[in-house]
């Protein structure tokens, strides 16, 4: 039996975050093309301006030079890059994603610059924003990497997710999925893919798991 997350580990094609300004796509182009083959280097530009978003793919010929570049800190105009293996659209929605729909939408991987203003000033792009929240540590204030969106209507949802390669806050790519129900007996299934997928375990809290956890024990007792 094939692992779902076979694609994710052998994938060739790397997200870098967090670019400077400056770069270009021929100086994004010349970094990698030290390190290997380049198969392939996008930059991505907003539409209207055609400055550069900050971030951008870059798929490599030979599996071993994904390996050094996510070993080591890749400097690019003097500016240190996040990068990150580019998990595909086939595998990027968990299963139980396309059976149902939902206003609300888990968001991981959030800049640790990030405001609930420019938090929600993203998501308004795809339509009319109901409630927005960054979640923030009780005791330093300060974000804890993951929040919530709350659209006024599904269909919001189901655009941030075909925008799955081009969700980017302040040059980081942001994990979206969308909010998995309290009373779905999937909801630890969903919990658990959330860390598989974005491979960091700071976009779901313990206390977040635990919840879950909690919930899908109790819908379980009710089920006996």
């Amino acid at each position: 039996m094939q692992n779902p997350d076979s694609h994710t580990i052998s994938s060739s094609k790397l997200f870098v975050g967090g670019l400077s300004p400056q770069t270009s796509q021929e100086s994004l182009l010349n970094h990698f093309s030290i390190i290997g083959k380049v198969k392939d280097c996008v930059l991505m530009v907003d539409r209207n301006t055609g400055r550069s978003r900050c971030f951008g793919f870059v798929t490599m010929e030979d599996q071993a030079a994904i390996d050094t570049i996510l070993s080591s800190d890749q400097m690019i105009d003097g500016k240190k890059a996040d990068c990150k293996r580019a998990v595909p659209k086939e595998t990027s929605l968990i299963p139980q994603q396309s059976m149902f729909r939902t206003k609300k939408v888990f968001v991981g991987g959030l800049p640790s610059d990030i405001t609930e203003e420019s938090f929600r000033l993203f998501f308004e792009h795809f339509g009319p924003v109901e409630d927005s929240v960054v979640m923030l540590d009780r005791e330093t204030g300060r974000p804890r990497g993951f929040g919530f969106i709350t659209f006024y209507d599904e269909d919001s949802t189901e655009k941030v997710l075909e925008n799955f390669e081009g969700n980017s806050i302040n040059g980081k790519w942001i994990d979206c999925k969308k909010a998995v129900p309290k009373q779905m007996p999937y909801s630890v299934y969903g919990i658990n893919q959330m860390f598989e997928h974005c491979n960091a375990e700071e976009f779901v809290p313990s206390a977040l798991m635990k919840e879950h956890e909690e919930s899908y024990e109790d819908n379980q007792e009710k089920n006996i």
